[in-house]
């Protein structure tokens, strides 16, 4: 039951990712590059219709196919390493002036936290004296309007 589960499920991933018609078309074991290659079938193949001379072709074909593939993998791997050792120095950065932003922000809480509080302070000490100042403000302009009279 359990088997039968997990190759349904198999299934539909591969009808869902589309593999399933690639399976299908690779079915091929002579294909070199195909997933069901078969070495063995492959060999007994070249040497049955080849020439020595192509024998050998074929063989410094390979060799150079492989050389290419490797020096490309090399380019990869090299290139993806720079990019991994560029990714992580970025980060240490990004951490580092995140770390810097922090303590720059708690000291700016704490500044904003100190000058409210002397806001607060200066509006309670001088709130009664500037009632007193409004008031003399209106009394001296109501004395230079009965001055001018």
């Amino acid at each position: 039951m359990q088997q039968q589960q997990r190759s349904r499920a198999k299934d539909l991933l591969r009808n869902y990712y589309g593999l399933a018609d690639v399976e299908k078309k690779q079915v091929n074991p002579l294909d070199i590059d195909s997933n069901s290659f078969e070495p063995e079938k492959y060999f007994n193949k070249l040497v049955t219709e080849k020439q020595l001379s192509e024998l050998i072709q074929q063989d410094n074909d390979l060799i150079t196919e492989i050389r290419q593939l490797n020096g490309d993998m090399e380019t990869l791997v090299y290139e993806n390493y720079n990019k991994f050792i560029s990714a992580t120095d970025t980060i240490q950065k990004m951490r580092s002036n995140v770390e810097a932003m922090e303590s720059e922000m708690d000291q700016l809480t704490k500044n904003v936290s100190t000058i409210s509080n002397i806001s607060r302070d200066v509006e309670s000490a001088l709130g009664p004296k500037r009632d007193k100042i409004e008031k003399l403000s209106e009394v001296h302009e109501l004395l230079k309007k009965h001055q001018s009279i």
